[in-house]
């Protein structure tokens, strides 16, 4: 049971307006970012198993479990200063079945100094910013 209770689709949907905000906020502060530049396609990820993202562009991605086992994230280094991928448990059970993101190759550290960031209550998500040589958790 989640300590704050559980989140309304108002309070979920606030809470990432609040992150793309501060996101855009951020991205007006670097020089040159190419990270504002739009988001690619989205990515949908029903069922367990493994998917790596591309650093080719800006990136929401949707992880709806059905599968009832955990899913990993992979992400490699991002590609310019800004790049955001946003990730999103729209499934609601990834306090039941765990959602990592990993950073790639394996061992690299790359997200905020760890090699691994969970999303471990139900609709968590997290916005991923590259900072020159990491990936910022906002």
């Amino acid at each position: 049971m989640p300590v704050f209770g559980t989140p309304t689709t108002a309070s979920v949907r606030n809470n990432f307006l609040i992150a793309r905000n501060e996101i855009t906020a951020l991205q007006a502060l670097i020089p040159g970012s190419g990270g504002g530049s739009g988001f690619g396609p989205p990515i949908s990820m029903n069922g367990a198993g493994t998917i790596i993202i591309p650093t080719s562009s800006n990136y929401f991605v949707f992880i709806d479990n059905t599968s009832g086992a955990a899913i990993s994230v992979g992400i490699p280094a991002g590609v310019v200063q800004g790049q955001q991928i946003i990730i999103k448990d729209i499934g609601g059970n990834a306090g039941t079945y765990a959602i990592t993101i990993t950073a790639i190759p394996p061992g690299s550290d790359n997200i905020d100094g760890n090699a691994t960031y969970p999303l471990m209550s139900n609709f968590a998500s997290v916005s991923l910013v590259w900072i020159s040589n990491f990936w910022g958790t906002f």
